[in-house]
C-alpha cells in the first residue's frame, strides 16, 4: 500500500478528514482535554475521604467532564486562540489539505495516536471517579455505627473511619466525628482515635467521657507528651488542676518545643497564680517565636499579674507594633491606660 497520496489526485475522503483534523488541532485538543481531566477525576478520587467531598460532587464533575469534551472538539473545529484572543479558523489554502494528507503515516499517525490516548484518559478518569462515587455514597460519617461494626464485610477500615473522624472535627461536628470515632474504636483501640475522640468529647462538654479517653491513649502510649497535653487539657475540664500541671511537666520534660502544652502550662499556671512561673513559660514561647503577637498579650498580663506592671506596658506596646488588628489594638490600649491609672 503507498504511502502517499499520487500529486494531482484528490486524497481518501478518510484521510481528508484527518487531515482537516490535524490543521485545526482537534486531536491536540482531544489529548488536551482527555489528559486534563484525567488528572482531575484521578486527584477527585484520591481525596474525597480525606476532605469530605460530598457524593453529588463527584457526580457533577464527571457529567461535566464527559459532556465537555464533545464541546471542547466542537469549539477546536471552528476557533482557534491567539495572541490576538479567539477567532474562527479561516479557510485552508490551496492545496492544504492535499499536503497534510500525502505525509507520511510517520507524520499523520501520531496525532491520531494523541488523540485516542487522550479518549482513554477521559474514559479511565470517568469510570475512576465513578467507583470513587460508589464508594463516597457510603461514607461513614453518613452512616451509623452499627453498619461500620467488624462484623459487616462491607464497612470502611479503621483509618478511612479514623480520617472521617476528623474531617467531621474540622468542620466542627463533632457527634459525626465522636460516631465515627467510636465505629472505628470497635474495631480497634488505638491511642490517636481514643486522643482525637477525647478532643471530640471536651468540645461537647463530655469531660468525664473526655479524660476516660484521654487516660486510655496515656496508657497505651505513655511517651507521647501530645496525648499527655490533651489529657492535661481533659483534667482542667474537671478540676483536677494539679494532675493536669504534672501531665504538662510531663509532656514538656518529653519535648521541650512542644508550644501547644507550654502555652497550656502558662495558662493553668496563671490561674493557680503562679505568675513568675507562667511569665517563663511565655517568655520561652516569645524566643522561640519573637513575632509571635499573642505571646506578648499573654505574657503582659502575667507580668501584671506579678505586680510588674512597667514590664507589662512594654509588652502591650510590642503587641501593638506587631497585631495588624485594630479591635485588639484598642483592647491593648484600653489596659495601658488602665494600669498606668493604678500606679
Amino acid at each position: 500500500m503507498n504511502d502517499h497520496t499520487e500529486p494531482g489526485r484528490r486524497p481518501p475522503r478518510y484521510r481528508a478528514l484527518f487531515a482537516k483534523l490535524k490543521r485545526r488541532h482537534v486531536f491536540k485538543v482531544a489529548m488536551v482535554y482527555g489528559a486534563t481531566a484525567f488528572l482531575v477525576l484521578a486527584a477527585v478520587e484520591l481525596v474525597y475521604e480525606v476532605v469530605d467531598l460530598p457524593a453529588a460532587l463527584i457526580t457533577i464533575l464527571t457529567a461535566f467532564a464527559f459532556l465537555g469534551f464533545p464541546l471542547a472538539v466542537a469549539f477546536a473545529w471552528r476557533f482557534e486562540i491567539t495572541a490576538d484572543g479567539v477567532r474562527r479558523i479561516p479557510p485552508p489554502a490551496e492545496g492544504e489539505i492535499e499536503a497534510i494528507a500525502s505525509a507520511s503515516r510517520r507524520e499523520r499517525w501520531p496525532a491520531g495516536f494523541l488523540a485516542l490516548a487522550g479518549l482513554f484518559l477521559l474514559v479511565g478518569g470517568v469510570g475512576g471517579a465513578w467507583l470513587a462515587r460508589k464508594q463516597a455514597s457510603s461514607n461513614p460519617a453518613e452512616t451509623s455505627a452499627e453498619a461500620s461494626g467488624p462484623s459487616n464485610l462491607e464497612a470502611p477500615g479503621t483509618v478511612q473511619l479514623f480520617n472521617a473522624g476528623l474531617m467531621a472535627s474540622l468542620h466542627g461536628r463533632n457527634g459525626d466525628a465522636i460516631q465515627a470515632f467510636t465505629a472505628a474504636l470497635e474495631i480497634e483501640r488505638r491511642p490517636e482515635i481514643l486522643d482525637a475522640r477525647s478532643r471530640a468529647y471536651l468540645e461537647v462538654d463530655r469531660n468525664d467521657e473526655a479524660v476516660s479517653d484521654a487516660e486510655e491513649a496515656v496508657a497505651l502510649e505513655p511517651d507521647n507528651p501530645a496525648y499527655l497535653n490533651n489529657r492535661a487539657w481533659a483534667y482542667r475540664e474537671v478540676g483536677r488542676d494539679a494532675d493536669a500541671l504534672a501531665d504538662l511537666n510531663r509532656a514538656l520534660s518529653l519535648d521541650p518545643g512542644l508550644e501547644d502544652a507550654r502555652l497550656n502550662r502558662a495558662t493553668l499556671l496563671r490561674t493557680m497564680e503562679r505568675h513568675e512561673e507562667a511569665v517563663a513559660d511565655f517568655t520561652y514561647i516569645i524566643e522561640a517565636r519573637p513575632e509571635n503577637a499573642a505571646g506578648y498579650f499573654n505574657r503582659a498580663s502575667a507580668l501584671q499579674a506579678a505586680g510588674r506592671t512597667e514590664k507589662a506596658v512594654a509588652d502591650l506596646e510590642r503587641f501593638i507594633e506587631l497585631t495588624g488588628n485594630a479591635r485588639l489594638e484598642a483592647r491593648a490600649r484600653e489596659r495601658i491606660a488602665r494600669w498606668e491609672g493604678q500606679e
